[in-house]
């Protein structure tokens, strides 16, 4: 459970530096932008042609209840409705801009990393330590095809987001 202190090298008890969260979104937004900020010019690719396209209400509403995708091909389901939101914000926000929609996986992996990092740092009730799971998060060589700068492939992203973000507002309580 987080006490709100620190133990230092001797053993005794620090405050908690309130500085701490702001360290962690720089961290992963340094290591994003030096991997990955040159995706920005990327154009679309494979699957970026099927998942951005307009969305009705319609279409997005029935993501809750079926496939992420209405206009899937026959035999492929999934049940992904927060992905649905995203790629539908997404082409409303980006259009076809291909520099704009290459923003939005950059956020994604620098949040999720931030909020991995936050939760490493609760369960160890260190800094260090959760600092560098924020690196280990964005550097990580599955991170290029899991989450990475892919515009349609983000589920895992927003998987990790709801998950830390659950895991953190849990802990709180």
């Amino acid at each position: 459970r987080n006490t709100g202190c620190d133990r230092g090298r001797a053993g005794r008890h620090t405050p908690m530096r309130r500085h701490a969260p702001l360290t962690y979104i720089v961290v992963a937004a340094a290591a994003v932008a030096a991997l990955y900020l040159h995706t920005l010019h990327f154009t679309f690719y494979w699957d970026d042609f099927d998942d951005l396209r307009p969305w009705t209400w319609r279409a997005l509403a029935s993501t809750f209840h079926g496939h992420y995708q209405p206009w899937a091909r026959e035999g492929i389901y999934f049940y992904r409705p927060l992905t649905s939101v995203y790629l539908a914000a997404a082409t409303w926000w980006g259009g076809l801009d291909t520099t704009r929609l290459h923003v939005l996986p950059l956020v994604v992996l620098t949040l999720g990393a931030t909020l991995a990092g936050r939760v490493a740092r609760r369960i160890t009730d260190d800094d260090r330590t959760g600092l560098l799971a924020t690196l280990v998060f964005v550097v990580h060589p599955l991170t290029a095809s899991a989450i990475g700068p892919w515009i349609a492939n983000q589920y895992q992203g927003l998987l990790v987001i709801a998950a830390t973000s659950a895991l953190l507002a849990w802990e709180r309580q």
